[in-house]
């Protein structure tokens, strides 16, 4: 009958007190220092996180237009965020193929050891750019992911940026 099937379905887990608050989204964006640039100058662009839980590693792709950008590795450094409480890291910025046969910045941030992880707001890394080339430059993440220290993936969302470089300034 209805009532032996409604009753036989379990308790929704709300009612039985068992319910899980929902999982925080940290938040990776790619923050320029300057939004306008003239040809040939140098800007940084710092990945942030915000909300970050208990973050091992944080590996991405930030694509751009090779004709525009020019990516400078000897300026470019890792930000402070993983290795606050004094963690060990490891951290690699270079230049490679992107998804779909574009130019990145292929990145891999870690925290080493199996230890709680970084949490809060900071500073991943700060990458370096030369402008080459009038117009509007895009920064785009790619293959992007936010990981505990164990490996596990961590719910996350992306922001990607732009330059507008300009002929001369």
């Amino acid at each position: 009958t209805l009532l032996t099937v409604l009753t036989s379905l379990p308790a929704p887990a709300i009612a039985l007190g068992r319910s899980r608050p929902p999982a925080v989204e940290a938040t990776v964006r790619a923050v320029p220092n300057r939004s306008r640039v003239g040809v040939g100058e140098v800007f940084l662009v710092t990945v942030r996180v915000r909300d970050a839980r208990r973050i091992g590693s944080v590996p991405f792709t930030l694509a751009y237009d090779p004709g525009m950008l020019e990516f400078l590795p000897s300026r470019s450094r890792e930000g402070a965020f993983l290795a606050s409480g004094g963690a060990s890291t490891s951290f690699l910025a270079k230049a490679g193929r992107a998804p779909g046969g574009g130019t990145g910045v292929i990145v891999g941030a870690s925290r080493l050891g199996s230890g709680r992880g970084a949490s809060g707001t900071g500073a991943i890394c700060v990458l370096a750019f030369r402008a080459k080339a009038p117009g509007v430059a895009a920064l785009s993440f790619q293959r992007t992911g936010i990981l505990s220290p164990s490996s596990l993936s961590l719910p996350s969302r992306f922001v990607n940026a732009s330059v507008r470089v300009e002929a001369s300034r």
